[in-house]
């Protein structure tokens, strides 16, 4: 079973979701109006051989709200660091 965890990116409570598997990293971005929930099955699945990542987005799921709206170009950013 897959637990989420949470870590600070630019002053921001972020939640995740992590299955280490063996090779490169995947990283799972949902869309709006979701969250990283609704990416565990492929988690799960692409878990079994990659490094496999699922976030919620700020503002999203059970990450910290921004207090501005938060931009593409600074969503991007959040998924980077």
């Amino acid at each position: 079973m897959l637990a989420p965890f949470t870590h600070t990116v630019m002053g921001l409570t972020m939640a995740s979701w992590r299955r280490r598997g063996p090779g490169p990293a995947v990283v799972c971005v949902h869309g709006a109006g979701v969250s990283s929930r609704e990416l565990l099955p492929f988690v799960g699945v692409l878990g079994r051989t990659h490094d496999t990542w699922s976030v919620d987005l700020p503002g999203f799921g059970r990450s910290g709200k921004p207090v501005d709206p938060p931009t593409v170009a600074g969503l991007a950013d959040a998924v980077a660091a």
